[in-house]
């Protein structure tokens, strides 16, 4: 009997966990499985499941603020569907989420619940009014912008979307990537990316508009060869330099202004910073004159352009070496010579004289010329007919640390003998 009674026992508990493995089967079998945020708005979150057990189940989702906290069922009915909205949700936020499975509609016992799944709602848009630049230079611009509660980071793009153009920053301001003389306008997204899934949700982009880069370097900056020198020491209204420039005629922005420097020849001194919404300056202070008479000078210019918070300014321009003209001074010797003195030029190593017997008003004519030494600072003229516009120019060369400079021809003179 006793054997009988333990056959029995044996028999019933192999019976029970049959059916407690064949339990857990079925559980494992008809869980819900690949749970997944599908989207993420400032307002609800969508998610959807798979169910591997063949059958039609039927589920609820429960969520929570915390992994660990209370969970609330989103509805208080069971549904077949394999994916759910949860509504009424926080912008910015982050939650967790459960899914129950169910063997019937009248079943109230779940015979399988999920783990954990984190889900995050997107952040409010940025204010498109917080967009400003605050910073620009020749190959890039800075924005920045308020920032919004519950972003883990921000993804901006410059002009038209492309992706190419997308940059993601954690912070709320970004350094893109820009070309000189060019106006921009960015869109910001801000997001709230989930840690544990790596699902992002985004807000709906904002927009801001006319960032610019620095504008490009000024052209031609007191270039004589460019019209971008006037200087004629003989003149009492131009006895003073005046720099001329233009603007890069690709640059889609205009400067709001320039910054020159000037130096003395040899650049070792500066002699005055000026600024100007111009495309010209004139150094006519007595002071800087007195500096730069018969000697010249060194200059650069940069341009600059305002824009929010940012002042955005050009690469320098390359050092122009300036050297004057020599401030020549003629005097009739006879009724067909006409003698040309000048002060000398300071390291002159040598005068060019350029003379021509045909050219008045206009310096169309034949220029012949003759080089002079260091020390000359006269010449007489032979062979000049009476009452005949004839034309004189000086052009010096000098040497400024080694290098040998030569002035531009910016004016002439003329006038004839009787």
């Amino acid at each position: 009997m006793r054997r009988e009674r333990t056959f029995k026992k044996s028999l019933l508990f192999l019976a029970i966990m049959s059916i407690m493995i064949f339990a857990m089967s079925i559980t494992a079998s008809a869980a819900a499985t690949n749970i997944k945020q599908t989207e993420g708005t400032e307002r609800y979150v969508e998610l959807s499941w798979d169910s591997s057990n063949g059958r039609a189940d039927r589920y609820k989702v429960y969520y929570s603020t915390s992994e660990n906290g209370k969970y609330t069922a989103v509805t208080d009915y069971t549904s077949s569907s394999t994916s759910k909205m949860i509504r009424d949700l926080n912008a910015g936020s982050t939650y967790y989420i459960k899914v129950a499975s169910y063997s019937s509609y009248n079943s109230s016992t779940a015979y399988s619940v999920s783990a954990p799944v984190q889900v995050v709602t997107a952040p409010i848009s940025v204010n498109s009014d917080s967009i400003l630049q605050t910073a620009g230079t020749p190959s890039s611009f800075t924005v920045g912008w308020s920032k919004v509660v519950g972003a883990t980071g921000y993804i901006v793009t410059k002009d038209n979307g492309s992706s190419k153009a997308s940059k993601k920053v954690s912070t709320n301001k970004a350094a893109i990537k820009a070309t000189a003389g060019n106006r921009y306008n960015v869109n910001v997204v801000a997001y709230r990316k989930a840690p544990k899934t790596g699902f992002v949700a985004k807000s709906y982009s904002s927009t801001g508009y006319g960032m610019k880069s620095s504008p490009s370097t000024p052209m031609y900056f007191a270039d004589a060869t460019k019209g971008g020198l006037s200087w004629t020491p003989t003149s009492s209204s131009k006895a003073y330099p005046t720099l001329y420039w233009t603007v890069n005629p690709n640059d889609k922005t205009s400067p709001d202004g320039y910054q020159i420097e000037i130096y003395t020849v040899d650049g070792k001194k500066k002699i005055t910073t000026a600024k100007t919404s111009r495309k010209n300056i004139s150094i006519a202070s007595a002071s800087s004159n007195k500096l730069i008479k018969n000697k010249g000078f060194k200059a650069r210019i940069r341009a600059y352009i305002k824009n929010d918070k940012a002042t955005c300014v050009s690469k320098w321009s390359a050092m122009r070496t300036v050297i004057p003209q020599a401030s020549i001074k003629i005097t009739a010797s006879s009724h067909t010579s006409a003698m040309v003195k000048w002060p000398k030029v300071a390291n002159a190593t040598k005068y060019i004289i350029y003379v021509s017997r045909d050219s008045g008003y206009s310096d169309s004519g034949h220029w012949a010329k003759k080089e002079l030494s260091a020390s000359t600072t006269s010449y007489n003229i032979k062979g000049l007919t009476k009452w005949k516009d004839f034309g004189v120019y000086v052009i010096p060369v000098v040497k400024v640390k080694g290098k040998a400079y030569k002035a531009y021809k910016t004016w002439y003179t003329y006038t004839y003998v009787y």
